[in-house]
């Protein structure tokens, strides 16, 4: 039996991550944001980004999509650094209003 805490870290096309616009973080420091980029290029991400999967945008041709929960600093960064995959723990058991 598997703890409901034991999330696996699944490596996700970053194309396939969207923003979920809830953020209450609107502001990102771009010179930290560019410092980030340069430690994940150097080293990877470190702490993985949570997502959950986004409901009715399976069928799309680039395959299945995310929603970010946690970690849009780190996913703008590693753009930036242009990584082409992100450690992910995927939640599907997040609400909306858990997300939010």
């Amino acid at each position: 039996m598997t703890d409901k805490n034991d999330y696996q870290i699944t490596n996700i096309p970053l194309k396939n991550i969207l923003p979920s616009g809830t953020n209450p973080r609107t502001i990102f420091d771009e010179a930290e944001t560019r410092e980030l980029a340069d430690s994940i290029k150097l080293k990877g991400i470190m702490v993985p980004i949570v997502v959950r999967p986004a409901a009715g945008l399976e069928g799309k041709p680039d395959g299945k999509f995310f929603w970010l929960i946690d970690g849009e600093r780190r996913f703008v960064a590693a753009g930036i650094a242009k990584q082409l995959f992100a450690p992910c723990i995927v939640r599907d058991d997040v609400t909306d209003a858990e997300a939010f």
